[in-house]
């Protein structure tokens, strides 16, 4: 009984993330070009042809990796190809793009870096200032930008007495590029195929490492970095010797990623579910136990000591304390993903209702009233219309919607050189000359990247191993989280090398599926 449970807990999962991601899909391709909505990028070609050459791109991509397979000298060179190496070359052009294209942008990304710009000339934050009591997710990138732009003075990083943006610029190329050598070895692990590792890292590279919001210095890009890397530790939970300290490090990345980015912890979350179902599919639950104890141990003190060290030294450090009163709670981004005129995006107006009421409790029951009417005078086909106005809000462009929110362009920099920068900020600048190129590129990428994990429904239940399990479930959570709270196109950019791999692991699903076909056909 109690194993059965547990299966049908992982099955409930894995079809969850399968009908998810068919919908989306289905969403994005067949209503995205037709239909208006919060933060939109027109595009000239239809959907339908950019993901027809994206499927191009992957099969002639495939070919060559099976014809190197096939070729073992071929196949020796890809396996001397030191990824490392791969992935500092992509973090030195990354940095040399970012270092000719960046600029200083507004919104909450000039609040940010205002204040971590004060905390590293040595001022502390007012008491009377509201901004990181009511934002108080915002406090740890607030400091650990500070701590960037001291040692940027120190050592001299590019452009240090210009701007403090390059010295945040520069650790999040560096997050990027080794999220990227997270997601090879990942793969590596996950299919114990160079082939599929390196089909991942080109995937991630052409998504993720040509993106222009590593100049944007805010917890999207600072947060890249901790999903994947949790997902890379709970990986090495199998081979390690000491799986209570990859579950430490687990606890304590959850812990940072949360206060970084909140979404980080739902691929934690999506962890502890699988694990807790697989646990009860065991047919001798108590075997084990104590080294599932000591794990879980590990992973509680790690996380309760990042709690710690963030409340009784990076808060008072910046002369900032917790006001429950000033915080925004999530019925707040409740009520405002319910927002018809913004499609769930940001709304000035649902900011100014919140701000205008002074108390927690008070706030909180406002909020979810104005929510349960906006509920009530949606109706049924109103909400389901309301929520794929969201789905394409969230997941209907490739850039993450680039230069469509806020204050993007505050202040730009004259060019580095002659060519180099005025030609990467024709390619990445909105409106600029070769900017739809750009789009239409990360449209085409974004769309295969959406379309390659229905091969998954290929997979057989039985055939799915607990890792891809996680992977299915963290991105479920996700669309859930997106489509419950705000929309954000952006938020997606952080869980981007989980869409990788489940792209790679739904490629490898359908092909196999095919050459079995093609077996028995013959």
């Amino acid at each position: 009984m109690r194993a059965r449970f547990g299966e049908l807990v992982q099955s409930l999962f894995f079809r969850l993330y399968l009908v998810t991601a068919a919908a989306v899909f289905a969403l994005v391709l067949l209503l995205r070009d037709g239909t208006n909505y919060g933060c939109k990028i027109s595009l000239a070609l239809p959907g339908w042809l950019l993901l027809l050459a994206g499927i191009a791109g992957a099969l002639i991509l495939t070919w060559a990796f099976a014809l190197i397979r096939r070729r073992s000298g071929l196949e020796k060179r890809l396996t001397a190809v030191r990824p490392g190496a791969i992935f500092l070359l992509l973090f030195l052009a990354q940095l040399y793009v970012c270092y000719n294209c960046y600029f200083e942008t507004g919104w909450d990304v000039g609040m940010v870096m205002n204040y971590a710009k004060w905390l590293a000339d040595g001022y502390l934050i007012e008491w009377s200032d509201v901004y990181l009591p009511r934002y108080l997710n915002n406090a740890l990138i607030t400091w650990l930008f500070s701590l960037f732009i001291r040692v940027s003075r120190y050592i001299g990083v590019l452009d240090v007495e210009l701007s403090p943006y390059m010295a945040v610029i520069t650790v999040q190329c560096a997050l990027s590029s080794t999220a990227g050598w997270l997601v090879f070895r990942s793969a590596q692990r996950l299919w114990k195929s160079d082939s599929a590792a390196w089909g991942a890292a080109l995937l991630y590279i052409a998504l993720v490492g040509l993106s222009p919001w590593l100049m944007i210095p805010y917890s999207d890009s600072m947060g890249l970095f901790f999903p994947i890397l949790a997902f890379w530790l709970y990986l090495s939970v199998k081979d390690s010797r000491h799986p209570a300290l990859c579950w430490t490090a687990l606890g304590a990345a959850a812990y940072m990623g949360y206060r970084v980015k909140p979404q980080c912890v739902i691929c934690v979350i999506a962890i502890l579910l699988v694990e807790g179902a697989a646990w009860l599919e065991e047919k001798k639950l108590l075997a084990g136990l104590r080294r599932r104890a000591a794990c879980l141990a590990g992973f509680a003190t790690a996380f309760c000591a990042g709690a710690l060290l963030f409340y009784q030294v990076v808060l008072p450090s910046m002369n900032v304390t917790p006001n429950k009163d000033l915080a925004y709670s999530p019925a707040h981004f409740f009520m405002m993903g319910l927002n018809d005129t913004t499609d769930g995006v940001y709304s000035g107006d649902d900011d100014k209702l919140s701000v205008s009421i002074s108390t927690a409790e008070e706030r909180r029951q406002v909020n979810l009233e104005v929510a349960a009417q906006r509920i009530k005078d949606y109706g049924p086909l109103g909400l389901l219309r309301h929520t794929v106005r969201k789905t394409l809000v969230n997941f209907g462009d490739g850039s993450f919607a680039w230069g469509v929110e806020g204050d993007t362009f505050r202040a730009v920099f004259e060019p580095k050189n002659r060519f180099a920068s005025p030609l990467l900020r024709n390619l990445y600048y909105p409106n600029a000359p070769w900017c739809r190129l750009f789009l239409h590129w990360a449209q085409t990428v974004w769309l295969l990247t959406l379309c390659a994990p229905l091969g998954l429904f290929c997979l057989k239940r039985r055939d799915l191993d607990k890792e891809t399990l996680v992977l299915m479930l963290s991105v479920f959570g996700l669309t859930l989280f997106e489509t419950l709270f705000e929309a954000r196109a952006r938020y997606l950019y952080t869980y981007a090398p989980y869409f990788v791999l489940l792209a790679v692991a739904g490629w490898r699903c359908g092909r196999q599926k095919l050459r079995l076909l093609r077996e028995k056909r013959d």
